[in-house]
């Protein structure tokens, strides 16, 4: 009769928990991640994402990734801060204002949160800038979540950059590389110093 410590019983575990997992998370569900993460960014390039839509995929990201970004409540309490009111026109749009300082704080915590989920990414599926592999059909560049699954095996995650790359494209604070993403912060909907910014929906 076999016998297995504790230890080993615990790596048997693991590996069959993530054996079924990857079998669930497969190649679609491999493209929903990086579609659903592509829209998520394009709220913060457009501001045109509702209040429930930022819930909706911030609910998702905790979800599949098993609820690894430890501040994700950092996320949910910013959401319903950074819309000061809602007016209707009479052409079916509508006027957003949103509090520019509250975006600001949203999308710092968003991108960290970004990072995390896709180093989580890395670790369920081995999939990296150091290990790529296609995920979706080639020939086809207006697939949801190409662009952010391209970007994504561009460049190495901030704990795996060089120091020449951690200056260019994230934050280095000795000894450290931090996630940051100049080009949503270069673009993001509402600057910080505006008092607060409109965008019609």
């Amino acid at each position: 009769m076999l016998k297995f410590s504790k230890k080993g019983l615990l790596i048997l575990f693991l590996i069959i928990q993530n054996s079924i997992f990857a079998k669930n998370f497969d190649i679609k569900g491999q493209q929903k991640f990086f579609c659903q993460l592509e829209k998520f960014d394009q709220c913060f390039y457009t501001g045109k994402c509702s209040l429930k839509e930022l819930k909706k995929y911030t609910d998702y990201f905790d979800k599949i990734t098993e609820h690894s970004y430890h501040r994700i409540n950092n996320i949910y309490d910013e959401i319903p801060q950074i819309l000061i009111k809602e007016d209707d026109l009479k052409s079916n749009k509508k006027i957003l204002t949103y509090n520019s300082v509250r975006v600001f704080y949203l999308s710092g915590d968003y991108i960290r949160g970004k990072y995390s989920w896709l180093t989580w990414f890395k670790h369920k599926t081995g999939i990296s800038y150091e290990f790529p592999q296609n995920i979706f059909t080639k020939n086809k560049s207006n697939q949801c979540g190409k662009k952010m699954f391209d970007k994504y095996l561009s460049l190495p995650l901030p704990e795996d950059a060089d120091l020449l790359t951690c200056i260019i494209h994230y934050e280095f604070i000795s000894p450290s590389c931090l996630p940051r993403d100049k080009e949503l912060e270069e673009k993001l909907f509402c600057k910080r110093g505006d008092l607060n910014c409109q965008i019609e929906k």
